[in-house]
């Protein structure tokens, strides 16, 4: 007599190769979220940095903060990227700095394209993008997948 249905064998071998799939599938998804996370980092540099932009120029002075940017400058940035770090800027008369901190390894140089610089401090890599005095809009930074470029 034929039985219908899996054996206690069958069940245990496809139960274990679903757990693998899904573990697999777990450390991927992880892999990808952090990446998410550094490149949604580097969207928002960039948007801070174009709208430090755009202030100085209807203005004649860099701002102080991001505060400072909020509402007329940028809609929808968080005043801290999504490592829980903050967006700074420094300035001097011909040029503005904008960073931010990001975890230790989590971005490369190829990732954040040239206009970037990164300086280890301890856990945390510092992204700097600089952005000059009177380039106007033509210096905007904007994120394609990999690599920052000027437009």
């Amino acid at each position: 007599m034929k039985s219908a249905g899996f054996s206690l064998g069958e069940m245990t071998l496809g139960l274990a190769v679903i757990s693998c799939l899904l573990a697999a599938a777990c450390l991927c998804g992880h892999k990808f979220y952090g990446r998410a996370q550094v490149e949604a980092a580097l969207n928002s540099l960039a948007a801070v940095c174009n709208a430090s932009q755009h202030y100085y120029s209807r203005n004649q002075v860099w701002p102080d903060n991001v505060a400072q940017l909020s509402g007329d400058y940028l809609n929808g940035i968080h005043f801290v990227n999504p490592f829980g770090q903050e967006y700074m800027i420094s300035k001097n008369s011909n040029r503005v700095d904008v960073s931010t901190l990001i975890p230790k390894g989590a971005i490369s140089q190829s990732l954040a394209g040239p206009q970037a610089v990164i300086k280890n401090e301890g856990a945390y890599d510092r992204v700097t993008f600089s952005s000059p005095a009177g380039n106007g809009v033509a210096s905007r930074l904007f994120y394609d997948k990999k690599y920052l470029y000027k437009e």
